[in-house]
């Protein structure tokens, strides 16, 4: 493993996105919602760095490819499903890759009735995008390297490390983040 983001320059970035963050809902109330497996970190150390009110959900999403009448497609659902009428959303993910994700929650909270949505992730990988999303907040660019730490893993592992590190060709086979 090689690191790219020490566990300092992280929580640096972290109070810099924090404070702009901040600063975008001085005056309001947001709504975080923090994507399971990656973000959980991320989210713990991003929601004690904001001063403007907040309160925090935390959300699994589980993706299928299934086949029904001989057609394939993707089944995307979250759990819990939140009630988020009127309220301004900030959808927080550690590793922002294809959008696809992202976009279909930004599409299920306008149905629902939101006031608005931003997103923020820390790790933004915008080669590997399907879909024109631009997250607000971005704590860091990087593409084409599997990673691991700070809540990024490899299957079960890694997820631990106070670092982001490139996982090496050999152990990145087979994985997924």
């Amino acid at each position: 493993m090689e690191i790219l983001f020490t566990e300092e320059q992280i929580q640096q970035r972290v109070g810099e996105m924090a404070a702009a963050i901040s600063q975008t809902y001085a005056d309001k109330e947001v709504h975080l919602v923090g994507l399971l497996d990656n973000a959980f970190i991320f989210v713990a150390d991003l929601v004690r760095r904001l001063t403007c009110p907040v309160s925090c959900s935390l959300v699994y999403v589980d993706i299928r490819d299934v086949v029904e009448s001989g057609y394939e497609r993707r089944l995307i659902t979250h759990y819990p499903s939140l009630d988020v009428q009127g309220q301004d959303i900030l959808l927080v993910d550690c590793v922002l890759h294809t959008g696809v994700t992202q976009e279909h929650l930004i599409q299920q909270f306008l149905v629902k009735g939101a006031a608005s949505i931003r997103t923020a992730t820390l790790i933004d990988k915008s080669s590997e995008r399907r879909v024109p999303l631009e997250p607000e907040f971005v704590g860091f660019k990087v593409d084409g390297l599997v990673l691991v730490g700070y809540g990024m893993g490899a299957g079960r592992r890694y997820r631990n490390l106070p670092y982001i590190a490139k996982l090496a060709p050999k152990a990145a086979e087979g994985s997924r983040q």
